[in-house]
């Protein structure tokens, strides 16, 4: 028994093989996955240069803080030479009964506190080596087979630190006792002196541009924007092509090869949900909400960037200053520590003035390695913000 109508058919037999083929020609669905798979790609790529950002700026931080304790402790070997050189005098000075025994005993004094803050840098710097070691994934017994191919701090080879060196050398005299120090007149003033707005402004639309953070926060508004176009596409209808072919067996046994039915259908066929209790409004309005909730994100990020630039341009400058102020201060702290001990050779200074001198031009020599360390990190801190590793520019 056979009953058909159209393109619709049912045949009565056990056995049926039947192969059907189906193609969407027009679906939002489809559509706008195919745009959510390029959004996920692309925020695969940014979160991907985002870890290579991190690492790289950590890598850069770690290693300057290593490079910073190995100068502070050649800082305190330097300090811990000059006053047991004299320590040295004193001993002769005491043993040609012109120097009492309370001189000698200060200057041991400050020699052996000299070589415990020796120990301490010296610590700092072992710690920083390890923390360098970390970071690069090395085994902890490689530590000690690290050296560093740099044994100062090349602010001089950043043509910006080096543009802003010179610019704010323009306040100093380096070769006077008399200079500037190109202090605002109002300590509470947050303007920059060395960046201009301009200039800030351009770092700004860099890291709008090449920042990963600020990319991820753009791309989760363009996702939300898909959700919400994918809600609206449910007003759509579904439109697809089919095309159906069967073979009609019968009973196993009944017939022949030759006696069997074949068949075939194709066609166009639409589906269109044309009411769901306003579950597509509701859908709508959760995604409207979603991407307005995404577009703030994206506005604070962007805003907050901005700040942790201004920041860093401070922090630059602050660097730049604190540099150019202790390397003047060590310039004329070593003048005078010489000036001391030609007075203390010939017994026309104390003891405690002569160390006093040392000890002034070792935190000189302390404050400019800081204010150098501070520098750099800053600036690297600016190329973290505003470009991106392995992003063509």
């Amino acid at each position: 028994e056979v009953v058909s109508s159209g393109a619709l058919g049912y045949k009565q037999h056990l056995n049926m093989n039947k192969f059907g083929l189906s193609q969407p020609v027009f679906s939002s669905d489809l559509l706008f996955d195919l745009d959510r798979a390029d959004l996920g790609l692309r925020r695969s790529r940014e979160e991907n240069l985002q870890k290579k950002n991190q690492l790289l700026f950590s890598v850069r931080k770690s290693y300057y803080a290593t490079l910073l304790a190995a100068l502070q402790v050649e800082t305190q070997k330097e300090n811990i030479g000059y006053l047991q050189e004299a320590l040295a005098i004193e001993k002769k000075r005491y043993e040609s009964a012109v120097a009492p025994p309370l001189d000698v005993t200060k200057s041991a004094v400050a020699s052996s506190n000299a070589i415990s803050l020796y120990y301490q840098a010296l610590k700092k710097w072992v710690s920083a080596k390890n923390a360098l070691v970390q970071i690069l994934g090395l085994e902890p017994a490689e530590a000690d087979t690290i050296a560093l191919e740099e044994t100062s701090f090349p602010l001089k080879e950043i043509p910006i630190v080096r543009e802003k060196l010179q610019e704010a050398k323009k306040h100093f005299c380096s070769n006077s006792i008399t200079f500037l120090g190109a202090l605002k007149q109002d300590p509470t003033e947050s303007t920059l002196s060395l960046f201009s707005e301009e200039e800030l402004r351009v770092y700004v639309v860099r890291a709008l541009e090449y920042f990963p953070e600020i990319q991820l926060e753009k791309i989760a508004v363009d996702l939300q924007e898909n959700a919400l176009k994918k809600a609206s596409g449910k007003y759509f209808p579904h439109i697809g092509t089919f095309v159906d072919y069967q073979k009609n067996a019968g009973d196993p046994g009944a017939r022949t090869f030759s006696e069997d039915s074949f068949s075939w259908a194709a066609g166009v066929k639409l589906s269109w949900n044309l009411f769901d209790s306003f579950g597509r409004e509701r859908k709508i309005k959760e995604a409207a909400s979603k991407k307005i909730a995404a577009k703030l994100r994206y506005k604070y990020a962007a805003l907050q960037t901005e700040v942790a630039l201004r920041d860093t341009l401070c922090q630059i400058e602050e660097g730049i200053y604190a540099y150019l102020h202790a390397e003047n201060a060590g310039f004329f702290a070593k003048k005078a520590m010489e000036q001391a001990k030609e007075r203390l050779l010939i017994g026309t200074m104390r003891p405690l003035d002569y160390r006093d001198s040392v000890n002034e031009f070792s935190q000189a020599q302390y404050l400019r390695n800081e204010a150098a360390y501070q520098t750099i990190c800053a600036y690297y801190q600016l190329t973290y913000l505003s470009q991106s590793a392995n992003r063509s520019r």
